[in-house]
């Protein structure tokens, strides 16, 4: 049986339950959010499902004014689940967010799981199963170590450059907007709250012109790190990332990111770090899987 954890108590325990990370860090940091209300434009709606072994599927449904929803589905890998008690816990989660099924949302699971959640859709929903879409991703996340390692590191930049806040006043938010590949009607607003409300990091040269950057979205996932094409190899994507990941470290939020496979670049430097550890299962990465229905008739270029 699933059950919405509506109590503060509730919340209180579950954030205890899911500190076994890697596998529940984005439902921890939700559930963390949601408690301190640090992100008040956004609705966190927890739910748990637990067999009768004692394993525990968690889901996470993220929505707010702008943007498409996200449900971020959390287990242990390699915890077996009954086939017919999950579908079961997903098919009341539907019943309890039908728009979560009606309109195109997010899902977010690792591999294991989204081979049965695609596997419950193709059977409950079929006329627009095939318009599911993947982005298979690589998640890394900080040890205790790694954060200790991140704190003591000194953090320069080069000449003519700044660490900076965002001029709510003026262009930052569109430029910083319309840089992010994936962005969508709704995403302006949406960087202006994760500004207001999460950690950031900018960089702005002499002109005051934002040239790098890395946010964190309301489940404190490290997201969007963009470097101008004309001040690139200097070092200031690692800087920016450095000076988001200690603000993280500092507020509590284990620093936490998701590269796409397709990214061997980033996923190089990423695996070659000292400041990152990878998911991984029996010594192979884990896929953290975002899934999306895209209508064919909705254009996302």
């Amino acid at each position: 049986m699933l059950k919405l954890l509506s109590t503060e108590q509730d919340l209180k325990n579950a954030l205890e339950a899911t500190k076994d990370f890697p596998a529940f860090v984005l439902i921890h940091h939700s559930i963390r959010n949601k408690l301190a209300n640090r992100c008040p434009e956004t609705s966190f709606n927890v739910f748990l499902h637990e067999n009768l072994s004692g394993n525990k599927l968690w889901i996470v449904y993220r929505y707010n004014p702008w943007t498409v929803p996200l449900a971020i589905f959390g287990s242990k890998i390699g915890e077996n689940f009954d086939k017919k008690s999950l579908f079961d816990a997903f098919y009341e989660f539907s019943k309890f967010y039908p728009q979560a099924f009606e309109n195109p949302t997010l899902y977010v699971a690792h591999e294991f799981l989204i081979k049965l959640l695609k596997e419950w859709l193709k059977e409950t929903f079929p006329k627009w199963y095939d318009e599911i879409v993947l982005y298979p991703t690589h998640f890394f996340y900080m040890t205790e170590e790694q954060k200790q390692k991140i704190l003591d590191l000194e953090n320069k930049l080069p000449d003519g450059y700044r660490f900076a806040e965002v001029d709510f006043e003026k262009d930052d938010i569109e430029i910083i907007t319309k840089t992010w590949r994936h962005h969508r009607p709704g995403d302006f607003e949406n960087t202006k709250a994760k500004i207001r409300n999460m950690p950031y990091s900018l960089i702005k040269d002499e002109t005051g012109f934002p040239i790098a950057y890395e946010m964190t979205d309301s489940s404190a996932i490290c997201t969007h790190q963009y470097v101008h094409p004309d001040h690139r190899r200097k070092g200031l994507g690692n800087a920016v990332e450095r000076d988001l990941c200690q603000k993280c470290i500092r507020l509590g939020i284990t620093p936490n990111k998701t590269v796409e496979t397709f990214n061997k670049e980033v996923l190089d430097a990423s695996n070659r770090s000292p400041y990152w550890t990878r998911w991984e299962h029996d010594g192979n990465p884990v896929e953290l899987m975002w899934t999306i229905r895209e209508p064919k008739n909705e254009d996302h270029n």
